[in-house]
């Protein structure tokens, strides 16, 4: 089935956790919330800006939600009242385009186009947000266009414009290792398996690497490719 419901390019989608609800962004400004129970055919609700969106992110009760946007905000929306409750103005000099928020929603990860990764307390409880708790140094040398961190927010990994995968001691905020070239093109997309024992890491060459990170939990350097997968376009 179709939906169809912006006037622009569809930046960022997901699903909610309990699979109830589709959620849109696009660079018509536009965030819509779609009843995935009636297949999306009905529009539940939309906020509507002036910047395009870039990133979405829920909180794991589905309660918040968290999109970053072209001009670099960053807006945490509450869902169950349906409004903006929080904007972090101008969090980046350029597109916020990929974002991680904690399991117990205390803490938001936001990378950007202008290389720079930050952490962020959020206090969604409260309804404020503190600046910055800390911005990760030496991160990428172009854009940072995703972030993954394993399910017990042990390590956190990058991957930039640069075609660099880094990966962070995410407690402890340290860099461990830099994959200096990962893929022959840009990365845009990183995610971690379940039991985050692999990493997959996609990029602009058409290509998908997967990456073990046993070696990493044994203090190894993690940089046995496991198995590759070429997506290549047929002649």
């Amino acid at each position: 089935e179709i939906l169809y419901g912006h006037l622009d390019d569809i930046r960022a989608l997901l699903f909610s956790s309990d699979d109830k609800y589709i959620i849109s962004g696009s660079s018509d400004g536009t965030i819509k919330i779609w009843d995935f129970e009636r297949r999306g055919r009905d529009l539940i609700h939309y906020f509507q800006f002036k910047e395009e969106v870039r990133s979405l992110v829920l909180t794991s009760d589905n309660k918040y939600l968290v999109s970053g946007f072209g001009n670099g905000h960053i807006r945490i929306f509450d869902l169950h009242l349906k409004q903006l409750i929080y904007t972090f103005e101008e969090a980046h000099l350029d597109k916020v385009v990929s974002l991680f928020i904690s399991r117990d929603s205390k803490y938001l990860v936001s990378a950007a186009q202008d290389g720079s990764i930050r952490l962020w307390e959020t206090r969604l409880e409260k309804e404020e947000s503190d600046d910055e708790v800390y911005i990760f140094q030496d991160a990428h040398l172009d854009d940072v266009n995703a972030v993954a961190v394993t399910h017990d927010s042990k390590y956190m990994v990058t991957g930039s414009s640069d075609r660099s995968i880094k990966i962070w001691d995410f407690q402890n905020k340290k860099l461990l290792h830099t994959i200096e070239v990962a893929h022959k093109q840009s990365i845009t997309s990183l995610t971690f398996t379940q039991d985050d024992k692999f990493l997959l890491s996609g990029a602009r060459d058409r290509s998908v690497k997967s990456v073990s990170y046993t070696h990493l939990r044994a203090h190894e350097t993690p940089e046995h490719l496991v198995c590759r997968l070429l997506l290549e376009k047929k002649k």
